[in-house]
């Protein structure tokens, strides 16, 4: 059930709170594409899928390349004010965000879409790969999206089809799923089924968002082997004695990453064994932690 909250800008109590109210403003906006989608595919909907009848064979031969039917089904009253809804949901979450962000109780979800620099579509695909996991009731909704019940994760289409309903849109949208976008590049969101079209090709969270998600300090599962997590020592740095030029290069690349807070940057520590390699770094990560 998609509840709309009308007049709060208050702080969002949880992570919980706000992961429902964005769940919500994902529910209006796939309400607002089911309502275009049955209109533009008319006839009965129990038969949607199993055949192609002439007057929607004649439909799809006329529709321009990669545009949706649904694109071109007129906006009557009832899914102007749906739409208009939407909109309001996600600027109402906007505010609520920038309020927990005031009092330094950011949620996680936005906080994650902030370190990566993920800017609102890019937030709504890694919604769209979420809500499956946190609802098995979307694996209904995305099989009837897809005229094909086993499909029910989202797929490329289906987050296409929101974000770019013309083809300059959809190859400007298409680069937020390919090799090198941040989503793929930093593990948040997987697509599977290399075989298959793109389009057909399924969306899905990466474990380790999930876990991290709902609170926990997670590792994604393959990496846990090949990490040791330690607790931040802010006087540690302090305790290694490192030589004067190392320190000031060091802070050179702590202002620069300050002045780039979305700029990902790796740090190669070369050096025989027993050489402080490992401290060197569990110093200069103690920081990072402690805002995490």
């Amino acid at each position: 059930m998609i509840n709309v909250e009308r007049d709060s800008d208050a702080p969002f109590a949880d992570d919980a709170e706000h992961l429902r109210a964005s769940l919500d403003g994902l529910d209006l906006q796939l309400l607002a594409l089911a309502i275009r989608a049955r209109r533009a595919a008319g006839g009965d909907p129990g038969q949607r899928g199993l055949f192609v009848d002439d007057e929607e064979l004649s439909a799809l031969l006329h529709s321009p390349a990669a545009e949706p039917l649904w694109a071109r089904v007129p906006v009557d009253a009832e899914l102007a004010e749906l739409e208009a809804a939407a909109v309001a949901h996600r600027e109402r979450i906007a505010g609520r965000e920038r309020a927990s962000q005031a009092i330094g109780r950011a949620p996680r979800l936005s906080l994650l879409a902030d370190r990566f620099g993920l800017g609102p579509d890019e937030r709504w695909i890694l919604l769209l790969a979420l809500a499956p996991e946190l609802d098995l009731r979307y694996e209904r909704i995305f099989g009837w999206r897809h005229d094909d019940v086993t499909r029910r994760r989202p797929s490329v289409q289906l987050a296409l089809d929101v974000l770019a309903p013309g083809l300059a849109q959809r190859l400007t949208a298409l680069a937020l799923l390919s090799p090198g976008a941040e989503l793929i590049d930093a593990g948040l969101v997987v697509i599977s089924g290399r075989d298959e079209p793109l389009l057909r090709r399924s969306l899905s969270l990466e474990t380790g968002v999930l876990e991290w998600l709902r609170g926990a300090p997670a590792l994604a599962a393959a990496h846990r082997r090949q990490v040791t997590r330690r607790p931040p020592d802010p006087g540690l740095r302090e305790r290694l004695r490192l030589a004067p030029a190392l320190v000031e290069r060091l802070d050179a690349s702590q202002r620069e990453r300050s002045d780039a807070a979305h700029e990902r940057r790796a740090l190669l520590l070369v050096g025989p064994a027993g050489v402080g390699r490992r401290s060197l770094a569990h110093a200069l990560a103690a920081p990072q932690a402690a805002r995490c």
